[in-house]
């Protein structure tokens, strides 16, 4: 998420929680006549814009409390329609919040499908044309790290029966192991597993990030299989040193991009040895030139 959203996400946090005091206070010291709690509707709705859904119900909850500690603090004597007024209000909150819940829900996963498909869209982009299967592993991997805004990433091939390394990203030469056993470590469970894997507190010597100043440990670890057909082709591993709104969604951006990614990798194993058959057949023809 860009740095504009976090900051209007917290200012909108901070409003939330000012303007709920602000309504609770107000009503403590003002008559029960006066019906100033109906303000409590304000931070609710704000809720509508935050990411997270549970806000509103957590909110309305609390403004049910502040209600019922207001109703005996404040000044005043109890009127014919107070306590109905206040019953009546407190359901219109439970009401407002259930529908911002669902709707922040809604949107939410809307948000996530569009953000994966412009990611998906941007892997077709960046592998559309690779001559051969690193130079398709290495466009994936950067697509997805710069995407995601991963620290570290690796891609593996399925090759005779285990994982061999066919691109990295921002890994030092002995940050990954070359080849990797179906079944073990988190990218041969993937493998097995045939689904996307989120690890945290891994061995502080897997998937290390290289910089020109050293070396650090990736704290989240996601490893996810790529298919061609649903076979298995191939598993990316990425990294990221502190926990990331990306973090949920990069599995499914990868789960989505699975097959395009899978198909392109094996075309690209499939050209290439074709052109490897081609040549040995031109060297041997011409070499039967030359006997003749």
């Amino acid at each position: 998420m860009p740095q504009v959203s976090k900051r209007r996400h917290s200012a909108l946090y901070l409003a939330i929680i000012v303007s709920t005091i602000a309504v609770f206070v107000s009503d403590l010291f003002t008559p029960l006549s006066v019906s100033s709690w109906q303000l409590y509707l304000v931070p609710i709705t704000l809720c509508l814009f935050v990411p997270q859904r549970n806000w509103s119900l957590a909110l309305a909850a609390v403004a049910s409390l502040f209600l019922v500690i207001d109703f005996f603090a404040s000044p005043g004597t109890v009127g014919q329609f107070t306590i109905f007024n206040r019953v009546v209000g407190d359901a219109v909150f439970w009401v407002v919040a259930i529908a911002g819940y669902v709707y922040v829900g809604s949107r939410v996963k809307l948000e996530r499908f569009a953000w994966a498909q412009a990611g998906q869209m941007r892997i077709a982009a960046a592998i559309r044309g690779a001559p051969d299967p690193s130079q398709v592993a290495s466009n994936v991997l950067r697509a997805l790290a710069n995407y995601t805004n991963a620290n570290v990433g690796v891609l593996y091939m399925l090759d005779g029966g285990q994982l061999q390394r066919a691109a990295s990203w921002a890994l030092p030469e002995d940050g990954a192991p070359d080849t990797v056993a179906l079944g073990t470590g988190l990218a041969g469970q993937c493998a097995i597993e045939m689904t996307p894997l989120l690890r945290e507190q891994l061995p502080a010597d897997y998937l290390r990030i290289g910089s020109a100043l050293g070396q650090s440990q990736a704290h989240h670890v996601l490893a996810a299989p790529i298919t061609a057909d649903g076979n298995l082709v191939a598993v990316v591993e990425l990294g990221f040193v502190g926990h990331t709104d990306k973090l949920e969604v990069a599995g499914d951006l990868i789960t989505g991009a699975a097959e395009t990614i899978g198909l392109s990798l094996r075309s690209a194993q499939y050209r290439g040895r074709l052109e490897h058959l081609l040549h040995e057949t031109q060297h041997q023809a011409e070499e039967l030139q030359v006997q003749q």
